[in-house]
């Protein structure tokens, strides 16, 4: 069984996380991009959303006994692989956990409007994996 204060924890944090970065992304692209104070934290906020919805993965595979993941993207093949999450869907969070390591380790060469597109475009894959561990409350 999956202990829910951690779990609910997380979910409470990518709830906050997600909510902050759509209001920073409420800018215009050319201001999000120019403006350090809006997309740094833009950034900043998606990479931890990210961190949230690695760890609400990792908790259930581990709650669950199931195959322990090779890197950050594998937690979504896992969750796949068991059938919590459908494939397009894991597909697509396996690009945002690369997406997450591209603001973690290659910060200095982030392309602004790319965050901002996705901000703007890609963020529901983030909102449905919260969907998928808030019914599993």
């Amino acid at each position: 069984m999956v202990d829910r204060e951690i779990f609910s924890r997380r979910l409470d944090a990518l709830d906050l996380y997600l909510e902050r970065v759509e209001h920073l992304g409420g800018v215009p692209e050319a201001e999000f991009a120019e403006t350090p104070t809006i997309h740094d934290l833009a950034e900043r906020y998606l990479h931890l959303a990210m961190e949230a919805a690695i760890d609400l993965a990792n908790h259930w595979i581990a709650d669950h006994a199931l195959r322990t993941p090779e890197s950050n993207r594998d937690a979504f093949s896992v969750l796949e692989e068991d059938g919590e999450i459908e494939a397009a869907l894991a597909e697509r969070l396996r690009g945002w956990a690369g997406f997450r390591n591209i603001l973690v380790h290659q910060y200095v060469n982030i392309d602004h409007r790319i965050v901002y597109r996705a901000i703007q475009e890609d963020l529901d894959d983030l909102v449905a994996l919260r969907r998928w561990a808030a019914g599993k409350l």
